[in-house]
């Protein structure tokens, strides 16, 4: 993807057009502001991108700053790739993937969970995007399927 935006920016293509161009090629939506950070990104490395714009030293006034890419990173978080194979495989019930869905900036969205072997899902809706709302909301969606563990003996 990376590959095929450099090679519209060397043919003088505008981001807005590579990014129109993409969608329909890739099946992916990119937008013009990700290949904006990208070229500036390119800058900040050595890089040439930048010098196939038509206004190479005018920058968008909203390029995203350095804590907004910190925005919603979980500290030491166990990445996906560390998750035990009998979830991976899906053979038990019982196994939730939780994620949230935002609308503007942090303005509302949704809290899902999907039990990975049956595809259930549980949706709520959230006025406002927040890790206590969240939790709230995750607690409020999974206590009617409690499973009370037995006491091993």
């Amino acid at each position: 993807m990376i590959a095929a935006v450099a090679d519209r920016l060397r043919e003088e293509w505008n981001p807005e057009q590579i990014s129109g161009f993409m969608a329909p090629l890739a099946g992916v939506g990119v937008r013009h502001q990700w290949i904006y950070f990208l070229i500036w990104d390119d800058r900040a490395r050595g890089g040439d991108h930048w010098r196939h714009l038509r206004q190479p030293t005018r920058r968008s006034k909203h390029r995203p700053q350095a804590k907004s890419a910190e925005l919603g990173k979980i500290p030491n978080r166990a990445g996906i790739e560390h998750r035990p194979t009998e979830v991976d495989a899906r053979l038990f019930i019982g196994h939730w993937e939780g994620d949230t869905v935002i609308q503007g900036h942090k303005q509302s969205g949704l809290v899902t969970l999907v039990e990975r072997r049956s595809g259930y899902l549980l949706a709520a809706r959230l006025p406002r995007i927040s890790a206590k709302l969240t939790q709230a909301a995750m607690i409020r969606l999974l206590k009617p399927r409690r499973v009370l563990a037995t006491p091993s003996h």
